[in-house]
């Protein structure tokens, strides 16, 4: 798994380009190693729909039998409360988050109703969640493409299985979630190995599943997707016009073995 580091002295790290467009192409396009009985790849998205305890007739006991790793919790308690898995966010990113922006320490308002001193959001064409703001630093979590909304990130969506809040991975401080895939070249590449990777991505590197990628996933992924021949499709699937298919025949020096080997 490579991820890249930014040429600009003040972005000291691009922290999820390729890392992330890799992740999403593993969970929604590639056939999953489990047999289900319920087809979870051809429901998942990257925007929340309201399916927090069910999705699409996909309930919280179905994921968490088929899609999570072996003992996930339905729900989980901490200093803040009980909070119950999101069934949605399970289906769309195979993760276990529990309960949603709103519910982390010190909003006023209800799980929906997220207070910005308390989980600040930015406007991001990838972002996961649909807001407004009826009043000034309030954000109403609301149904995708609603009228006046904004598609969001906010720094947490909700807690991990340990309890602790759960930073969203495309989450940046720094500003890197702006580069363009015309940004990225051989020489900032980097290792997730790499110190500032541990150190700054470390909630985006703990999902990294490649190492139980087959030789033939990892061939599907780059010949398909990533190679001269799977730009057209890449302007299709792109969540964001920034970063769309236009964009990719940039990565053109981007190799097989720099892509998945450490």
């Amino acid at each position: 798994m490579k991820v890249f580091k930014s040429k600009g002295k003040s972005k000291p790290l691009a922290l999820f380009l390729v890392l992330v467009f890799v992740f999403e192409l593993i969970s929604q396009f590639l056939p999953l190693t489990k047999a289900y009985a319920i087809d979870y790849s051809a429901v998942s998205n990257n925007y929340y729909e309201g399916g927090f305890d069910s999705y699409n007739g996909i309930t919280r006991d179905d994921v968490i039998r088929d899609v999570l790793p072996q003992g996930t919790e339905k729900y989980i308690e901490n200093n803040s409360g009980k909070f119950y898995l999101n069934t949605e966010y399970a289906i769309d990113y195979r993760k276990a988050v529990y309960g949603l922006p709103g519910s982390v320490p010190g909003n006023p308002y209800s799980a929906t109703k997220v207070s910005y001193s308390a989980n600040p959001w930015k406007p991001s064409s990838i972002g996961y969640w649909w807001i407004i703001e009826y009043e000034p630093n309030v954000a109403t979590i609301m149904p995708p493409h609603t009228f006046g909304a904004t598609r969001v990130i906010f720094q947490y969506d909700g807690y991990d299985k340990d309890g602790d809040l759960y930073q969203n991975p495309y989450w940046s401080l720094n500003g890197d979630e702006n580069l363009k895939w015309s940004d990225l070249t051989a020489s900032n590449l980097a290792s997730k190995t790499d110190s500032d990777v541990k150190s700054k991505s470390s909630s985006l590197v703990t999902q990294d599943r490649s190492s139980s990628l087959t030789t033939t996933m990892k061939d599907k992924i780059y010949n398909d997707y990533v190679s001269s021949s799977g730009y057209r499709y890449l302007m299709l699937i792109s969540s964001n016009q920034e970063l769309n298919g236009w964009y990719i025949n940039s990565l053109s020096w981007l190799t097989k073995d720099m892509l998945f080997n450490m």
